[in-house]
């Protein structure tokens, strides 16, 4: 099994959002290297959508730009509970044997 440090990682830093009153949404982010430097930013008005919906706009705009420059090795932060637990959970049912 192949092991990645952070020294070989892509930071990601994900955020969605929802205004109450309208319900209208947007997802964003930056991607940026091991030291914290600023590569990319990135956003999307989603029109209405949930929070969840929107957090993982964010996440999936993101991991788009890292594929297409040619990175695999991401660290995703957030601040959704809610979506972390959601991956936790595939991610556990991935890579345990029934």
């Amino acid at each position: 099994m192949e092991v990645h440090t952070f020294e070989d990682s892509i930071l990601l830093n994900t955020d969605g959002a929802v205004q109450l009153d309208s319900g209208l949404a947007a997802a964003g982010g930056v991607v940026r290297d091991k030291e914290g430097n600023w590569i990319v930013g990135y956003h999307r008005f989603l029109g209405k959508c949930a929070i969840f919906d929107a957090e993982l706009w964010g996440i999936l705009d993101g991991l788009k730009i890292i594929q297409r420059r040619g990175r695999v090795h991401v660290i995703i932060q957030m601040d959704s509970l809610e979506v972390v637990k959601t991956f936790s959970e595939i991610l556990l049912l991935i890579v345990t044997p029934l």
